[in-house]
C-alpha cells in the first residue's frame, strides 16, 4: 500500500482530502451538551391513611390504587410501598411517551377509585423530579477540617439557591463521631432515659430540603439546617422542655 501511495502521490492526496472533508463533516453533527435535559418518567400517588397499619394500608390502598391504574396506556410498571399510616404508589412511563398525557390519566384513574377508607386523606398525584449528577465542585485551601466542612454546608445552601437545583450534598471528608455520655444520676433526677436522649439526639440533629414556598418576589428554597457538627453544637442540644417552658440541654 505505501508502495502504490508512493507511485502515486495524486491518489494519495485524494484520499487524504476526502477523510479531512469526513471529519469536518461528522464533526459538526455531533451533539455536545454541558447540562443535558432530563425529562421525568414517573409519577407518584401519595395517599395518607391515618392509624392504619402497614398491612391495612396495603390491602384498602395499595390494591384499589393496582385495580384502578391497571391497563392505563404507557405504563411499564406499577410499585406501590405501603407504611404505616401512608401509601406511594409509583408509575412509570415508557421511553419516548408523554409525561402529561400520563399524568392526566393517572389522575383520572386515582379521581375514580371510589372504595378507599373513609379516613383515607385526598390522594396526592404528582409527577416525580428527575434528578441527576450535573456537577462536582472540590474545595481546598481552608486548613482545618472543621472550617472546611462549615463552609462546604455554607456553599451547599447557596447551591440550593440556585434555579433548578434540586439537592446539593457534602461528601468526600473523613466521618466524624462525637461520644456523648450519660450522667445516670442525671437522667435519673430528670426522668429521661438514654433511650429518649438518642432520639432526641437523631431529632433534632439534622440536615434535609423543606422544599420551597412561592412568594411574590419568587420561589423561596426551604431547608432545615440543623446538624451538629461539634462538640459546643451537642451540648447546646435541646433534649426535654418542662412544663413552663424551661429548656435543659444534653
Amino acid at each position: 500500500m505505501i508502495a502504490y501511495f508512493v507511485r502515486h502521490p495524486v491518489a494519495s492526496n485524494l484520499l487524504l482530502v476526502l477523510m479531512c472533508v469526513l471529519g469536518v463533516s461528522i464533526l459538526t453533527s455531533l451533539e455536545r451538551e454541558t447540562f443535558p435535559e432530563f425529562a421525568a418518567d414517573s409519577v407518584s400517588v401519595s395517599i395518607t391513611y391515618p392509624g392504619a397499619s402497614a398491612r391495612d394500608v396495603d390491602d384498602e390502598i395499595c390494591a384499589p390504587i393496582a385495580d384502578g391504574l391497571t391497563g392505563i396506556g404507557g405504563m411499564t410498571e406499577l410499585k406501590c410501598v405501603s407504611t404505616e399510616g401512608r401509601a406511594v404508589a409509583t408509575a412509570e412511563l415508557e421511553e419516548g411517551g408523554e409525561i402529561i398525557t400520563f399524568f392526566n390519566d393517572v389522575f383520572s384513574a386515582v379521581s375514580g377509585i371510589n372504595d378507599f377508607p373513609d379516613d383515607a386523606e385526598t390522594p396526592i398525584v404528582e409527577i416525580d423530579g428527575t434528578e441527576d449528577l450535573v456537577a462536582l465542585l472540590a474545595i481546598s485551601g481552608i486548613i482545618d477540617e472543621q472550617g472546611l466542612l462549615e463552609y462546604a454546608d455554607e456553599l451547599a445552601d447557596e447551591i440550593l439557591l440556585l434555579d433548578g437545583v434540586a439537592d446539593a450534598k457534602v461528601s468526600g471528608l473523613t466521618d466524624r463521631e462525637l461520644q456523648v455520655e450519660f450522667d445516670q444520676n442525671a437522667l435519673r433526677r430528670y426522668g429521661v432515659s438514654s433511650r429518649e436522649v438518642v432520639d432526641a439526639i437523631a431529632a433534632r440533629s439534622l440536615r434535609q430540603p423543606l422544599g420551597s414556598a412561592a412568594l411574590s418576589e419568587g420561589d423561596l428554597i426551604l431547608r432545615y439546617a440543623g446538624a451538629r457538627r461539634s462538640v459546643t453544637d451537642m451540648e447546646d442540644l435541646i433534649v426535654i422542655e418542662n412544663e413552663n417552658g424551661g429548656k435543659r440541654p444534653v
